[in-house]
């Protein structure tokens, strides 16, 4: 193994290079190196078959990457500190990181030594963390720093430490500074990435975040154009915290988690940063509170309950991504990407422990009803406890949160919702919510306060609460009743309605809170919590959703109808919220009818609309008299020069067969619609069929088993097979009727 230079070490508290060579500052410069050219030229070249005789040239820029950072191998750690020379050295990692281990290797390589300088380095961090984040992941089979064309390096594979053995010296390394390094605002970053990496995960950033947007962009984006003096008044009706990234598992990994070092050197970073064992409170939950260490607490917490359920979760994430039916993050309606939960006796259980200072050898808590307590009252702690209730286990939830906590307390909850930061805790318990008993529990105690009309109360900013509360009913139908029960009081007593005699009907407008461009000088404001509450109570059952629609069908005025389907977040809550339920109920159907007769003379600008035409597409499609569709189809064909001048206009005329009715008449546009509707329902219930069988089934006895796989033959035998006519027919289904 070649020794590698001296980059100016010098001794003391830690190693710092001397200062950086302007020449190869000018050369980095010089590099005419593009991220997006270099991932188009890589991508040809790696799509090319193998039994071409033609050949792609091998990628200019991935062979100019390699080259430079061969280059430059021995002063990583000294560019790293100029802000030119890092943004530089992240370009080259995106290029060739991706599809090279050995690059990979040569870059950690250059800072191994220098790991505590770089993590407390304005510009040193974002390099660090930069190769960390590139190292684990492999885009390619084999190293295209090894293959045949690839252009000639003086540090080659046998000379180079491993990876797993270069992120053993960088743990080494930092490992007894990780008091200061948590509450670095660089260094803190750098250990997330590192217990990321050791961990076998990565962050993903959600689409719109501030992290999607670059992978080497520092700085704030400017904004586009001058902030009003007033925010909109649901700006903070929310918790935000765990919208923005999410963990995935890393596949092709080039680090193996089985590794016994790579496991201990993880468990060893996790013992430096939140100790081994449960004291009193102290130090530990001081970190939780800090702006830099409690991020840092949340990602090791996530990172450990992914590591301890690498094997189920893998396979449920592969089941979901095959079957085409991956739960979406919907930022609309704040649901969040499916986690595991941690269990009994791991250490993502002990560090939960550890932050709320639970004591397995005692009855009665000392410390961790005062620790929730506080907790819950500080900006960045009450994050740390929101992901303790997101990943614990179904014993613990029940007996740390909910009992020790105070949350099934009247007196304590009250206290909770009138603070500013705990009532996102509330809301945060609502969600997570495991069985009906606790649903039960926790209606008892926060009824009380919708009774009295805090939380109905806009000006409270309290809706959250009653978001909350209603998404926790739609999943438990045993509180549906006396949710709806208590709401209807709130309202009254509020002052938000006169009486009960009309249920909820006149409180859909109270909640949707419309405030029109005019209003606010450009755009609709919506009340978020008071929308997404709306949504839920039309996931009740049917019987309970009578109110709602009448209230969004007959008080909603014919413009705010259209003014929602037009709103990203009033589409996907009002307008998706009755197209998606069970159509077939007389309250659902009845729902539809109104609002097609109210927006007539509509619906073409609607269908041309960018986020409008996604309603009229639903609603064709969920209308369940042929009468009705015909309707619809009508008024969109007097409009057919305004819908072919863009694409929404041409996908609704797609859908509905516009062009057809007016060719063919209505008889043989109804068949085709009709064998339209079959085709997408049965694709719809073979999707859901093989989920199904993916999931995980209960073991049977083998009496009750043959029972059923016989009275299936009986049926088979009664009834006939599925026959491949019966498919062919069902595909074939023509989109244009030619004309005789």
């Amino acid at each position: 193994m070649t020794v590698k230079q001296d980059v100016g070490k010098v001794e003391g508290e830690y190693n710092r290079p001397r200062r950086p060579d302007a020449d190869t500052i000018a050369y980095l410069r010089s590099l005419p190196l593009d991220l997006h050219a270099a991932f188009d030229q890589i991508t040809v070249f790696l799509a090319q078959p193998n039994d071409t005789e033609e050949t792609v040239e091998y990628p200019h820029m991935l062979a100019a990457a390699l080259s430079a950072i061969d280059e430059i191998r021995n002063e990583i750690a000294s560019l790293a500190g100029d802000e030119v020379a890092a943004e530089a050295i992240e370009v080259l990692a995106h290029i060739a990181g991706p599809h090279s281990e050995i690059a990979i290797r040569k870059l950690l390589f250059g800072t191994t030594g220098y790991a505590l300088h770089l993590s407390t380095h304005r510009y040193g961090s974002h390099v660090l963390q930069t190769i960390l984040e590139l190292a684990a992941t492999s885009h390619s089979e084999i190293d295209l720093a090894s293959h045949r064309e690839a252009p000639p390096l003086d540090l080659v594979n046998e000379e180079l430490p491993s990876l797993a053995e270069l992120l053993l010296q960088i743990v080494e390394e930092i490992v007894p500074f990780t008091d200061d390094l948590a509450i670095h605002i660089c260094g803190s970053h750098v250990l997330r990435s590192l217990v990321c990496i050791l961990g076998g995960v990565k962050v993903v950033q959600q689409p719109g975040s501030f992290g999607s947007q670059g992978p080497i962009r520092r700085g704030k984006v400017k904004p586009k154009r001058k902030k009003s003096k007033s925010a909109a008044p649901y700006a903070k009706e929310s918790s935000q915290s765990n919208l923005h990234q999410y963990l995935k598992y890393i596949s092709n990994s080039r680090v193996s988690t089985s590794d016994e070092r790579i496991r201990n050197s993880l468990e060893q970073l996790v013992s430096a940063i939140s100790g081994n064992q449960v004291r009193e409170p102290g130090d530990l939950q001081h970190l939780a509170c800090n702006a830099s260490a409690s991020p840092l607490l949340i990602v090791i917490l996530r990172v450990l309950t992914y590591s301890a359920a690498v094997g189920e979760c893998k396979t449920k994430a592969r089941n979901l991504e095959e079957s085409g039916l991956e739960r979406r993050v919907d930022h609309h309606l704040s649901i969040l990407q499916p986690e595991p939960k941690f269990v009994a006796g791991s250490q993502a259980h002990n560090l939960a422990k550890r932050l709320l200072c639970w004591q397995d050898s005692t009855s009665e808590q000392k410390w961790a009803p005062d620790v929730i307590y506080g907790l819950s009252g500080e900006t960045r702690g009450s994050h740390i406890l929101e992901t303790v209730l997101r990943l614990s286990s179904d014993e613990f939830f029940d007996e740390s949160i909910l009992e020790v906590g105070g949350f099934l307390s009247k007196q304590s909850l009250q206290e909770f919702v009138e603070h500013d930061v705990s009532n996102f805790v509330i809301q945060t318990a609502l969600a997570t919510i495991r069985n009906e008993k606790q649903a039960e529990k926790f209606l008892e105690v926060v009824a009380p306060l919708v009774v009295n009309g805090y939380v109905i109360r806009g000006s409270n900013r309290r809706r959250g609460i009653l978001w909350r509360l209603t998404e926790m009913a739609a999943r438990f139908p045993g509180i549906q009743k006396a949710t709806l029960k208590v709401i209807r009081e709130g309202f009254v007593i509020a002052g938000e309605v006169q009486s009960k005699s009309n249920g909820l009907v006149g409180c859909v407008p109270k909640l949707l809170n419309m405030k029109k461009a005019e209003e606010t000088g450009g755009h609709l404001t919506l009340d978020v919590a008071g929308t997404r509450t709306l949504f839920h109570l039309l996931r009740f059952e049917a019987k309970y959703c009578e109110e709602v629609l009448l209230g969004i069908a007959d008080k909603l005025e014919q413009d705010d109808l259209e003014l929602l389907a037009k709103d990203g977040l009033g589409s996907r809550c009002i307008w998706d919220g009755v197209l998606e339920g069970p159509v077939q109920e007389a309250h659902f159907s009845t729902a539809l009818k109104r609002i097609l007769k109210k927006l007539q003379g509509r619906w073409v600008g609607l269908a041309a609309d960018r986020v409008g035409h996604h309603s009229v597409i639903k609603l064709f499609r969920r209308l369940v008299d042929m009468g009705d569709r015909e309707k619809l189809v009508v008024e969109l064909s007097e409009g057919m020069h305004r819908l072919t001048g863009n694409s929404m206009g041409r996908n609704v005329l797609d859908v509905c067969s516009v062009r057809e009715y007016n060719e063919v008449g209505y008889s043989e546009w109804s068949s085709i619609v009709k064998k339209q509707l079959q085709r997408e329902q049965w694709l719809k219930d073979m999707v859901e069929k093989d989920l199904a069988d993916r999931a995980p089934k209960k073991k049977r006895d083998r009496k009750r088993k043959r029972l059923d796989r016989d009275a299936t033959d009986k049926r088979a035998q009664s009834k006939g097979d599925l026959s491949v006519d019966t498919i062919m027919d069902t595909f074939s289904i023509p989109t244009r009727i030619e004309k005789e």
